[in-house]
């Protein structure tokens, strides 16, 4: 079943809405603030922050604060059509220095508190809004007079984190990651049905998800064969892609995985150009799925993105423990 998008929220050091993230980067606006935290050495750590949130808030209110900035936006056409609260899915990151189930809970709690949603679930790393995806798809199959608002939020942005960071240097074998960062990315899914009953705009439309588990991952030292990723490419069908956003300028492992993956259906991907909102946003963790798909269809539907094309455009990500995650969507006219 094709979900229907009516509604869609971006925020990130770069900007507060999905058409700013567009306009901001094809402008060549001057990148996000530099960092308000130093090293022992007095010298400022390189990563990116929400200039509008204090730099020492505690992580959960700061990623609370991201998904309803993100939250907001999507849900701004919904809301004014007085039907009750969608379900509220959230993905998140797995625990890590800074970032434990404690605050996934307070996440939760803040999120339940401001939206009331009748129900609520939770999804896993870069890759978990795929997952989530294939559910929602299940899910608004069996019931097309419900709603989901999907939201995913990572952040950064904290002393333990940096810490961890700091301590533990990428070796000189390691390509340079985009700088740590932090992002909410929100989508409001419906049924086509159900958002004609609601005279709802539809923004765009989610064909089909997959997921495919591989080898290779930030843990270990397999090489990239691609098998994982064109296995999840190949479940999404066989149509030209003319756009596909994801982690192909992140690292090593995600480029090469993608790479090979795409010259394995080379001419599924003739002249399909290549993008990564991350690259100029900094890596956003659990939120990069997510901000890729918003990303991608809000440079398409409002013709920022060349060549201009109506043919379906892929979302991708990689999660670290090696989960390949890829989405068909296509959008209609702004």
């Amino acid at each position: 079943m094709t979900l229907a998008v009516g509604g869609m929220g971006l925020v990130s050091p770069f900007g507060l809405s999905p058409r700013e993230h567009v306009f901001f980067h094809r402008a060549h606006v001057p990148g996000p603030f530099p960092s308000p935290f130093v090293g022992a050495d007095e010298a400022p750590v390189r990563v990116f922050f929400c200039p509008w949130l204090d730099a020492a808030l505690p992580v959960a209110e700061r990623m609370a604060a991201l998904a309803s900035t993100a939250l907001d936006t999507a849900l701004l056409a919904f809301t004014a059509t007085a039907a009750p609260p969608p379900a509220l899915w959230l993905c998140l990151a797995r625990a890590r220095p800074g970032l434990d189930a404690r605050t996934h809970e307070e996440i939760t709690e803040a999120l339940r508190r401001r939206y009331a949603p009748p129900s609520t679930k939770a999804f896993w790393a870069e890759a978990g809004v795929f997952a989530a995806l294939k559910e929602a798809e299940h899910e608004l199959s069996r019931n097309d007079g419900g709603a989901i608002v999907l939201v995913a939020v990572d952040s950064h942005v904290s002393i333990p984190y940096l810490t961890h960071l700091a301590e533990n240097p990428p070796t000189r074998w390691e390509s340079i990651k985009p700088r740590p960062s932090e992002a909410a990315a929100a989508l409001l899914l419906l049924s086509p049905k159900r958002a004609q009953q609601l005279r709802l705009p539809v923004l765009a439309r989610i064909h089909k998800s997959a997921l495919a588990m591989g080898t290779s991952n930030d843990d270990n030292d397999a090489p990239a064969d691609a098998v994982a990723m064109s296995a999840a490419l190949r479940e999404l069908g066989s149509g030209h892609v003319s756009h596909a956003f994801g982690q192909a300028y992140f690292d090593d492992l995600r480029r090469e995985e993608w790479d090979r993956a795409v010259a394995r259906q080379s001419t599924r991907f003739w002249e399909c150009q290549h993008e990564s909102v991350e690259s100029a946003i900094g890596a956003v963790g659990a939120a990069s799925g997510a901000a890729n798909l918003v990303y991608g269809a809000a440079m398409l539907r409002l013709g920022a993105a060349e060549p201009a094309s109506r043919d379906p455009f892929l979302a991708w990500t990689i999660s670290r423990d090696g989960t390949r995650g890829v989405a068909s969507a296509s959008v209609e006219p702004a």
